[in-house]
């Protein structure tokens, strides 16, 4: 009796485990790609879309992807677990901001899988960030760049309020994204506004955030700018709870943070990128294209940029946009 009941188990197991098999087999994906981002920021979530539909929209009907999406939540130690987990299952990586991207290449590295196709999206300046080298191209990584148009955002003050004499930039002293858009920033003040105060700011622990824009509003400034810094834009209303209340206006790196409380901004459409690098990773995968032979892509196209302006804020700040400048904006 009991072999009998013994044998009526492992036969059960035995078909429960090759009905399991069989569904696996059944769900398997031409292609897996694994997508590990940085935190829940409307930009990286919009690269995340555009990215999956631009490789969705390369694919072939008689072919599958699944996409493996871990979000990290500014958290390095789960930002390791996942980037492991990706490396060691994807048939392709992207890592969605730069932190996750150098987590991905410093993991493909110890985990020995040189070979394995790695993008990038949502990072400022690959080649500080270690990403790609100028003079080597031999890694299999590539991708795209969301460095935001710095000057014209910054000429866009000026279009709101000629008058202002002092700008002040906040950003987390680690983020070597933020470090290049200061460098570009000062750069095009000191050649274009030399009689314009430039002061630049940095914190180190997002504690230090709100004390970091106080400090700069009661220095002058007539408006911050908010580059596209991680930590920037977690705590976007931290700041212009300060801001607003001092009728100081913030020009942001990117559309997302208007929304969550900045003043306006022109920026790239983070959807795009993320569909440009879509494709790449569908020319990589599909096509068979060399991850070294594609060129690092940015957004220069007018007409894909956004620009967005949030009307309390701008209440806030005693501002009225002139004709002027909603006719070279197009704001309704």
């Amino acid at each position: 009796m009991k072999k009998l009941v013994k044998f009526g188990i492992a036969a059960m197991a035995l078909a429960t485990s090759t009905v399991a098999l069989t569904s696996c087999n059944k769900t398997k994906a031409d292609y897996t790609i694994g997508v590990l981002q940085f935190g829940d920021f409307s930009a990286l979530n919009d690269a995340t879309s555009g990215f999956k539909a631009g490789f969705e929209a390369k694919l072939p009907k008689d072919k599958s992807v699944k996409f493996e999406v871990m979000n990290a939540n500014q958290d390095t130690v789960a930002q390791q677990t996942m980037a492991t987990k990706l490396v060691r299952e994807c048939d392709l990586v992207l890592g969605n901001a730069t932190p996750c991207a150098q987590q991905l290449v410093s993991t493909r590295e110890i985990e020995a899988k040189m070979d394995l196709p790695l993008l990038f999206t949502s990072v400022t300046d690959p080649i500080v960030a270690g990403l790609v080298s100028e003079s080597n191209r031999n890694n299999n990584v590539t991708g795209t760049s969301d460095i935001n148009p710095v000057e014209q955002q910054l000429e866009m003050i000026f279009d709101v309020d000629p008058s202002v004499d002092k700008i002040g930039m906040i950003y987390n002293s680690s983020e070597v994204n933020s470090q290049a858009q200061a460098n570009i920033a000062r750069a095009f003040i000191e050649a274009n506004y030399p009689t314009v105060d430039f002061e630049v700011k940095t914190f180190a622990d997002v504690t230090s955030i709100g004390a970091t824009t106080t400090s700069l509003v009661n220095d002058g400034c007539d408006c911050i700018y908010l580059p596209t810094d991680n930590s920037v834009a977690a705590n976007v209303g931290t700041i212009t709870n300060i801001t607003n209340s001092k009728g100081v206006f913030t020009l942001a790196g990117e559309a997302g943070m208007v929304s969550d409380g900045a003043t306006l901004t022109v920026s790239i459409n983070y959807y795009e990128l993320g569909k440009t690098t879509g494709e790449m990773a569908a020319s990589i995968l599909i096509d068979g294209k060399d991850p070294d032979t594609i060129e690092v892509g940015k957004q220069t196209e007018l007409d894909k940029f956004i620009f967005a302006k949030n009307d309390e804020a701008l209440q806030y700040c005693g501002i009225t946009l002139s004709d002027d400048f909603k006719t070279k904006y197009g704001v309704n």
